[in-house]
């Protein structure tokens, strides 16, 4: 797990020195790092272009609906982390600020292909950039034919006949159904606490609000840790209880929800 992950505004991204040879891109939010991003991550190893993931420190929505807490499926440590354990070694993160958002879309893209030497964009169905979300696919694959760019629109991933994505997946937890979120998720939903859990022995007592993840209803749930020790996990409305915790350094704490007891 990386302990920290370095943020480009979007000046720094422009001025970063051009990639030395073609690669292979894919741009997202990549939410959850979920099978369906996994899907087109590994479509993206694939290719003879080094690959290369453009994603964002943030979503969109937490820029625009600041009334609205936006909860997400993944830290940004861990989002980099999971996107570099399918085995491609770079990941650049954009500060997705209220500059970065007024940015035309047919810019951003030629930006990214004067920079990286893109030859390939792997996107899935539903892509969007630019501001207010103006280019989408056709608008991508316009400009992708006279940049001399090959477009691949990756088809949805299903379960049971149901898209996984990363509001897909959010919904299920919120629902308590942790079981489908972790087939969707491709393992159990894991709350990154470092930072957060302090320090100590016993029962930790952490408010809601310090926690940017979704969390499942309240209740008690079985969880593991990513070592293999168990927790109890107890989320009330406004506070969540971990207990037991052992000397471990709890600074690099993250603990795995499970849908099942003694799973």
């Amino acid at each position: 797990m990386c302990a920290s992950v370095d943020r480009l505004t979007w000046p720094e991204f422009l001025s970063l020195p051009r990639y030395p040879e073609d690669s292979a891109v894919t741009i997202g939010v990549f939410d959850g790092v979920h099978l369906g991003h996994r899907e087109l991550l590994e479509t993206l190893l694939s290719s003879s272009l080094h690959p290369l993931v453009i994603t964002f420190d943030k979503n969109p929505e937490e820029l625009f609906s600041p009334d609205k807490r936006y909860e997400r499926l993944t830290s940004l440590r861990q989002k980099v982390s999971r996107i570099r354990e399918t085995g491609i070694p770079d990941v650049l993160v954009i500060d997705f600020s209220r500059d970065f958002s007024t940015i035309e879309g047919r810019e951003f893209l030629e930006r990214v292909i004067d920079v990286t030497r893109m030859k390939r964009l792997l996107v899935g169905k539903d892509f969007r950039c630019g501001r207010g979300g103006a280019v989408g696919i056709a608008e991508a694959e316009e400009l992708c034919t006279r940049r001399g760019v090959e477009l691949v629109v990756m088809e949805d991933v299903t379960q049971n006949g149901t898209r996984v994505s990363s509001t897909e997946i959010r919904k299920r937890i919120l629902e308590g159904e942790l079981d489908a979120a972790e087939r969707m998720l491709g393992r159990p939903h894991t709350l990154d606490l470092r930072g957060l859990a302090g320090e100590g022995r016993g029962t930790l007592c952490i408010p809601r609000w310090k926690i940017p993840q979704i969390l499942p209803p309240p209740g008690e749930y079985p969880g593991r840790g990513t070592g293999g020790e168990p927790f109890r996990i107890v989320i009330h409305p406004s506070e969540i209880w971990i207990s037991p915790l052992d000397e471990r350094d709890s600074s690099s704490l993250e603990v795995m929800i499970l849908h099942e007891q003694g799973e």
